[in-house]
């Protein structure tokens, strides 16, 4: 079998393999809902039509700087947010880390780019309202895509979104329509590749895709120390831990993921005695309701896509390999997967 994520670098697998699919509605656009007649009809992701990507600007950092909406306009940020500020140009450069004050709100309007000139992180004590649309999505990725790599290395890659003891007294932080790819935090204790949570619950996520982001624990998501975050209608494909938890890792915490597809995320620990899978839980509770888990890998000695996830919690979803629990399926859920890739 050749490794999915490795069989070609240039390019996104799926694009290849599920965009073929019939009986899923709009792969090649985003659209990962199983078209009538799957057996994943009523999991997953059902909500999350994405409209194509906008172009990346020709020139990465912009010269001059204009906030308006009106023909093409770009601002450059770095540092410290003390005010409630709203970002809304077509294209956001980081160029520097960012944080989000104490009692402050980071709003970003629908359809706005945020590249990440750098390994810069979106820091945030306060909080973020991203909304965006399913016409107009709110991007966040690098501004050198094509240099990220699934290794250690920095290059094109940021360093995601953190919630790190951000106090509850804050407003409600949301991301709605958001894409979010090309994040990293590798070496060491890193932890979360697009988003980090630790001791942090007022998070809601609703229609958003999770692609192309590692870390070593938790590739797209990480969560410690009671933290409780909602996704509703997620995306998470193409995401990678060098140690646990490809997709997600909970510490003693308690995300819950409702109508979410996590599908072809893959573990790099070469470990076969290192217990891990897709969704990867210690001493926590996570919640897995209406949900498809497909095809990701991990070298654990015993196949599985869940790891440590309680029976009470994982409830009505399509999980490959099967899983205890009250209403769940093993059937494929006919995603094309691998004929075209010589699998």
């Amino acid at each position: 079998m050749v490794p999915l994520a490795w069989a070609d670098a240039g390019s996104a697998p799926w694009n290849n393999v599920i965009g073929t699919d019939p009986l899923l509605t709009d792969p090649e656009g985003g659209d990962y809902r199983p078209a009538p007649g799957s057996p994943a009809t009523g999991y997953g992701c059902l909500t999350f039509p994405a409209a194509a990507a906008r172009p990346v600007p020709e020139t990465p950092h912009p010269a001059a700087i204009s906030r308006g909406r009106s023909g093409r306009s770009s601002m450059i940020v770095s540092g410290p947010i003390g005010a409630d500020t709203l970002w809304d140009a077509d294209t956001v450069y980081v160029d520097g880390d960012v944080t989000v004050a104490d009692g402050v709100v980071l709003e970003v309007a629908a359809g706005v780019r945020v590249e990440f000139l750098g390994p810069h992180v979106l820091a945030i004590d306060g909080a973020i309202r991203a909304i965006g649309t399913a016409a107009e999505p709110v991007l966040f990725t690098s501004a050198h895509p094509e240099s990220f790599a699934v290794d250690s290395t920095l290059a094109g890659s940021w360093r995601g979104i953190r919630f790190a003891e951000t106090s509850s007294l804050n407003e409600t932080s949301r991301l709605e329509h958001c894409r979010i790819s090309c994040a990293k935090n590798a070496g060491g204790t890193a932890k979360g590749g697009a988003l980090f949570l630790d001791d942090f619950s007022d998070l809601v996520v609703v229609n958003c895709v999770f692609e192309k982001n590692a870390a070593d624990h938790g590739g797209a998501l990480f969560c410690s120390r009671h933290a409780a975050p909602r996704f509703t209608g997620c995306v998470f494909i193409d995401n990678h831990a060098f140690a646990c938890g490809s997709a997600v890792y909970a510490l003693y915490s308690y995300p819950a993921l409702v109508n979410c597809t996590v599908a072809f995320n893959d573990v790099h620990n070469t470990d076969i005695y290192t217990g891990t899978g897709a969704i990867h839980g210690r001493i926590s509770k996570t919640v897995l309701r209406s949900g498809v888990v497909w095809r990701n890998r991990c070298n654990y000695f015993i196949p599985t896509q869940l790891y440590l996830s309680k029976a009470p919690y994982t409830t009505w979803s399509l999980i490959e390999g099967g899983h205890d629990g009250e209403g769940n399926l093993a059937d494929d859920p006919a995603f094309l997967f691998g004929q075209e890739a010589g699998q």
